[in-house]
Parts: structure tokens; C-alpha cells; sequence
């Protein structure tokens, strides 16, 4: 009614709802929101639609303002341990002239629906989750999780360190976010690789006036990613059926494989032959660590992005000498040629009808060599494409634009620029690329090992874009696995 107050005849359920025996005579207003998460402003708000519908407001008016009136609401108890969910729906009582004689305030209570809901679609991701480690490999998984939870770790050290500005923490969290991103989206996930590519924007699109500080908004963003490789962890772990604490059983099992394998008694042939044969196997699925794994991994990775640009897949021609990679070498080696790779296919690899405009083969070509130089104990690594080549204009023309370079630089000089944060010849950050983030993150990590990165220039295939290749260098040191090899049968 016009005084506000709940009348006689109200539902008696709504004891429950709102955790109280004293309703009748109450302000109707005053029991929906107090607790509530309206604000003040929009509780004036409120409070002004309602009394002006109760001023001879026919049901017209009503409808005009039906907008300004919440069909939902958070509630907390007093004592801020508990929150209710409710729905609110809001009908025009009208009397004998047509006016507005009182409002009936129906109040549902959702709380222990979105409760069943939220727990039925945590399951349901639990289940995607499970199925992509199923279909994948779950030491492989693990490499994954211990990789990026190692940058996420990285970044957090990174935005504690007050003597690094503010500009340069952000480069270096957008470097470690496309990794991350990246990485992700090879293992297939995607959830993970849509949250990142999230944070991602979020970095780019700050200003640099914003109140929150970037050491705020990063901590927050962190968090998130944090929370769904935790999902990723507690699926693993119940796929290996382990506690949480005891984990070594399957992370250690490249030694107990190899204790094992060199144990067997030769003198029964018929089960010496089997168990060798089945050790065998696992031994190369869970601990081999060599080229011809990551030429599978980046056909798998090619496969993915060339569906995601809706282009045909890629061929990749890889070549290379049999060398038995560490496990944290074969997956930091990976990451960064996967970055060139989906360089490649991003930026250089044409669509099919603009390949066969040009009397181009319907399939664009990626090709991989590693060749071991003995005479500078190192790998040597060559990665190029037959595709559209690099645009030296549109990086002469980001370089100025960013004051990187002047008009004086020569072509390699301009080529180089996509080595810095920022270069890039796309327009628009995707979930594939970094706006200049990608290349700049590699070439560092080569010289973080000791080695090289570099871009070699050819000739001009069509009018400003040139012929190019990606030239690395990498101590063997660096990459060897110094564990003995076990000997077949």
C-alpha cells in the first residue's frame, strides 16, 4: 500500500526467505534490501518509482517504470556469513477505477538452485578437463602445469619488484601471458587460453591514468588463471589416483622405469621379452624427449590453428640429427618454435583462393631444420614459410609511428623491429596474435641459453614483402639428456 508496509495475507514462506518471524507491519523495502548489494542511490531510486506508482499511477504508468524496478538480488545475512539469491517480480494490483490500488512483491528464493547449477556445471567442466588429458597425455599435462605455473610465479615475483617500472612489468607479463596462452591452447585448453587471452586485453586496453594500479589489476587477473590450473591439477591427480601429497610415484617415473628395465633376470626370455617390450613403450610415450615427438606435437598444433584461421592445414617439413632432449629443454625448445610456427600461420600462410590466385600450391609450406653444428657444438635451427613473406613497409611504418626507428633505417634494421614489444604487422590482438609480443619473448629466450636469434632477409617476392627466414643457435649443451639411454633387446 501507500504507506510501504507488508499487509496481512503474505506469504508465510517468506519467514524463511528473509530469517524472520517479525514481517507483518514491516517496510516492505526495508526487508528486500536491507543487507542487500543495491546501493543507496539505487535504493532512492527505487524507493521514488514505487512511491510514484502508488500515486494514482495507472497500470501504464507502472509498465513505463517497470525497468527501473530489480528482478534480482544478493542478500547477506547479518551476520555476513550467508548469501541469498532471489528473484523479484513485481505486479500492479488495480482497483475498480483502474489505478494502481497496491503492488504485490512476489520473492523466489534461487540460492539452493544456483547452488545445484553451479556444482552440475563445475562437474561438467571437470569432465571436459578430464577428457583433454585423457586425449592428450597426462605426463605431458603435468609438464604443462609445472611450465606455466612456473611463469605465473615468475610474473607475481615480477609485479612484487618495486624497482621495475611499471611500463616494463608490463611487457614482460604480456610476454609471459601469450606463452601461457599459447601453451594452452597446444594442450587443448581452451577455457584456460579464452581467460588469458582475456587478461591479455585487459593489459593492453589500460591506461596509463587508471587509479588501479598495474600491480592490482595484474594480482587480480593472476588469480584467475591461478584458479583453472588448480582445476587442471585436481583432474590430473584423480586421473593418476594420488593425494595430493604424494605425487612422486608418478613424477619420478623416468628413473623407476629405468631402475626397473635394467633389473630384469635374462634368464626367463618369454617374460623378459614381454616386460621389455611393454617397458619400452611406456618409456618412450612418458619419458622420451626427442625431435621426432615435437615434429608430432607441432603437426598437432598446426592442425588446430590452421582450423581456427579457416585455412588449409599447413605442411610442415621438418628435418633433424636424433638427439634426446632434457624434459624441461624438449618443452622450453617447443614453446618457442610453436610461437614461430603460429607466426607462420597467422601471418605468412595465405588463405587457399589467394594461394591459387597466385599459381601458389593449395597448401602453404612450414619448414623446421635443426642441424647439429660439432664444429661450434651447437644446434643450428632455420624455420621459413612459402608464404606472403614480411611487410617491411607496414614495420617501417609501426617503427616510426613509435619513434623505434627513423626513416634512414635500412630493410634488416626494419625486419629486426619485430623483435620489439609493440612491433607488430597485425591490427588486432587475437587469440593467435600477440600484437608484437611473441617474437620479442623468443629471441630472448635464446640468448637467455646462451645462444641466438635472428631474422635473415631474401629477396622481394611481391611489392614490399620480402622473403625471409628465422635463424636460431643453441649450445648442445643445453639441450642433451645426460641420463644414460637404455639398451633395447
Amino acid at each position: 500500500k501507500k504507506d510501504g508496509m507488508i499487509r496481512e495475507g503474505y506469504s508465510h514462506y517468506l519467514n524463511e526467505i528473509f530469517r524472520s518471524d517479525d514481517i507483518i507491519s514491516k517496510s516492505a523495502l526495508e526487508l528486500l534490501f536491507e543487507h542487500s548489494s543495491i546501493s543507496r542511490d539505487r535504493y532512492d531510486q527505487i524507493e521514488t518509482t514505487i512511491k510514484s506508482c502508488l500515486s494514482d499511477a495507472s497500470e501504464l504508468d507502472f509498465q513505463a517504470n517497470l525497468h527501473l524496478l530489480p528482478n534480482e538480488l544478493v542478500k547477506n545475512s547479518p551476520d555476513g556469513q550467508a548469501l541469498t539469491y532471489l528473484d523479484i517480480e513485481w505486479q500492479a494490483l488495480i482497483n475498480k477505477e483502474d489505478m494502481i490500488d497496491s503492488i504485490m512483491v512476489v520473492v523466489r528464493d534461487k540460492t539452493e538452485f544456483l547452488k545445484l547449477q553451479s556444482q552440475a556445471t563445475e562437474k561438467e567442466q571437470e569432465i571436459q578437463i578430464i577428457e583433454m588429458i585423457l586425449s592428450s597425455n597426462p605426463q605431458r599435462i603435468r609438464e604443462f602445469l609445472v611450465q606455466n605455473r612456473s611463469k605465473l610465479e615468475a610474473m607475481l615475483v615480477t609485479i612484487n619488484d618495486d624497482t621495475i617500472s611499471d611500463h616494463i612489468k608490463r611487457q614482460i607479463i604480456l610476454r609471459n601471458l601469450h606463452t601461457v596462452k599459447g601453451n594452452s591452447r597446444t594442450v587443448g585448453f581452451q577455457k584456460l587460453s579464452d581467460i588469458v587471452h582475456r587478461s591479455e586485453q585487459t593489459l593492453l586496453d589500460m591506461h596509463p591514468e587508471d587509479k588501479l594500479s598495474i600491480n592490482e589489476l595484474i594480482r587480480g587477473e593472476l588469480k584467475q588463471i591461478f584458479n583453472e590450473l588448480e582445476k587442471v591439477e585436481r583432474s590430473l591427480l584423480k586421473i593418476l589416483n594420488l593425494n595430493n601429497n604424494d605425487t612422486s610415484s608418478f613424477f619420478d617415473t623416468r628413473s623407476k622405469l629405468e631402475s626397473l628395465y635394467k633389473d630384469l633376470d635374462d634368464n626367463d626370455v618369454i617374460k623378459v621379452g614381454y616386460l621389455k617390450g611393454y617397458l619400452r613403450n611406456v618409456y618412450t610415450d612418458q619419458c622420451q624427449y626427442n625431435f621426432e615427438r615435437m615434429e608430432d606435437d607441432f603437426r598437432l598444433e598446426i592442425r588446430k590453428v590452421s582450423q581456427e584461421l579457416e585455412k588449409c592445414e599447413a605442411l610442415l617439413n621438418m628435418s633433424y640429427p636424433d638427439l634426446q632432449l632434457t624434459p624441461a629443454m624438449f618443452f622450453s625448445l617447443s614453446e618457442q618454435l610453436m610461437h614461430c610456427i603460429r607466426n607462420s600461420l597467422d601471418h605468412g600462410i595465405e588463405t587457399s583462393s589467394e594461394r591459387l590466385n597466385q599459381d601458389k600450391p593449395e597448401k602453404g609450406t612450414i619448414s623446421v631444420v635443426f642441424t647439429r653444428n660439432d664444429t661450434e657444438q651447437s644446434l643450428d635451427i632455420t624455420i621459413s614459410d612459402d608464404g606472403r613473406g614480411l611487410h617491411i613497409a607496414r614495420l617501417a611504418h609501426r617503427s616510426n609511428e613509435t619513434k623505434l626507428l627513423d626513416h634512414t633505417a635500412n630493410r634488416i634494421k626494419i625486419a629486426r623491429s619485430i623483435f620489439e614489444d609493440g612491433i607488430s604487422t597485425k591490427d588486432q590482438l587475437s587469440q593467435i596474435s600477440g600484437r608484437g609480443v611473441g617474437m620479442s619473448s623468443v629471441r630472448d629466450w635464446f640468448l637467455s641459453q646462451g645462444g641466438a636469434f635472428d631474422i635473415v632477409l631474401k629477396d622481394e617476392k611481391s611489392i614490399g614483402f620480402y622473403d625471409f627466414q628465422f635463424q636460431a643457435k643453441i649450445p648442445i649443451s643445453k639441450l642433451v639428456d645426460k641420463q644414460p639411454k637404455l639398451k633395447t633387446a
